[in-house]
């Protein structure tokens, strides 16, 4: 089995078992996605206190340009700067055309994010060909 499908079947798997169990992740103040390279995604828990998670070095790469079987992904690192520990956190990339509108969703998933730790994402956009071609930025978000 080959990396991409067992990340996409591990994702779904707990993502399916954990399903409701989630809080929403706020970016910065004004609670948007972030975009870019680098960003800290802070969330408010029950009880008040924040989640800090910071994303470095993401990226949009492209597999098999300019055919019928091109795809595009986000690629990044999630670093849990919180001082906790998480069962469970998902990095959720929103990807956009060239006008800023969202063409669609995905996500990846990870179980025990410790404090202090990183987790390298990757999260593919699921469409191929002209569908993935029409992709040129994202953002991304995160929830617990």
């Amino acid at each position: 089995m080959d990396r991409r499908t067992f990340l996409g079947s591990a994702a779904t798997a707990a993502t399916v078992v954990l399903a409701g169990c989630f809080q929403d992740v706020e970016s910065g103040d004004d609670a948007t996605p972030t975009m870019g390279n680098d960003a800290t995604v802070t969330a408010t828990e029950s009880g008040g206190s924040g989640l800090d998670v910071e994303f470095q070095d993401a990226e949009l790469v492209r597999e098999s340009e300019e055919t019928a079987d091109e795809n595009v992904a986000v690629v990044g690192t999630a670093v849990n700067n919180s001082g906790n520990e998480y069962s469970y956190f998902e990095v959720i990339a929103t990807f956009l055309d060239g006008n800023g509108e969202s063409l669609g969703t995905a996500s990846a998933s990870t179980t025990y994010f410790y404090t202090d730790s990183s987790w390298e994402f990757e999260i593919e956009y699921g469409e191929t060909g002209e569908a993935a071609r029409a992709v040129s930025d994202y953002e991304l978000s995160g929830q617990t």
